[in-house]
């Protein structure tokens, strides 16, 4: 696990049943967040991993002074519990 992954890893997968509605659960089938809304939250909440790996490789390749430098940082930051 490196410094900023402090998160369970993904991937996150959408569960649904009739019973328990929509949640999500790792690869291990561990229930990470039950009673998800819409499946637009899921798939949102799903994607969360893959989204701040994929930026954290991005921001090496970004100027400063890339349009949307500061908004990537504070994602960044946020996802990292440092917002």
């Amino acid at each position: 696990m490196t410094k900023y992954n402090q998160h369970t890893p993904g991937p996150f997968l959408i569960e649904q049943n009739d019973t328990e509605g929509i949640y999500l659960v790792n690869a291990a089938g561990t229930i990470l967040c039950e009673w998800v809304h819409t499946p637009a939250d899921a798939n949102l909440l799903a994607a969360a991993p893959e989204l701040l790996a994929a930026l954290v490789l991005l921001m090496p390749e970004l100027d400063s002074s890339y349009n949307g430098y500061d908004k990537a940082r504070a994602a960044i930051a946020k996802a990292r519990g440092k917002a």
